[in-house]
């Protein structure tokens, strides 16, 4: 079964923790703050557009709304920024949503494989290349300093 990286709702699977714990074989890429949440699933996932789709995921309500529509992406469709939208960000406000929702920009105006590209190359360790996730401080394998989802939420919102 092939992975695929892009989501409905603009975030990048091939930084989710799971998808790089399952693709890496490394259980210490889970984040502390989801270590209890997670507790007892099973860490394996092909992206959210798969057919294996990682068990916190199924509940998502922005994927089976897109799929019921015929949307390869929410943006697509004319209710985008719906309620099922607003209230998941809301309920959730996960620092890696939020800043997906700004990077649906690049989507739109470059299509999905531009977008893809970008995405790889923004979740890639700049010293060793290396994948990293959404909540990674430091690179697992060179320790060098990496760019994670909460940092990057609060550098674009000191830019507005």
């Amino acid at each position: 079964m092939e992975f695929q990286y892009d989501s409905y709702c603009g975030i990048y699977c091939g930084s989710c923790f799971v998808l790089c714990a399952y693709t890496q074989n490394r259980i210490d890429i889970v984040p502390e703050q989801w270590k209890e949440r997670i507790k007892g699933m099973k860490l394996q996932c092909h992206g959210c557009k798969s057919q294996d789709v990682f068990e916190n995921c199924k509940g998502c309500t922005r994927r089976p709304c897109a799929q019921a529509k015929g949307y390869d992406y929410c943006f697509q469709c004319p209710e985008y920024p719906c309620e099922i939208y607003t209230i998941s960000k809301e309920k959730y406000n996960l620092a890696h949503h939020n800043v997906a929702q700004i990077r649906f920009k690049i989507l739109q105006e470059k299509g999905c494989q531009e977008w893809l590209k970008y995405q790889e190359n923004r979740w890639k360790c700049p010293k060793c290349g290396e994948t990293f996730s959404w909540y990674e401080k430091t690179c697992f394998n060179c320790g060098n300093p990496v760019l994670d989802s909460i940092t990057e939420e609060q550098q674009i919102n000191n830019q507005r």
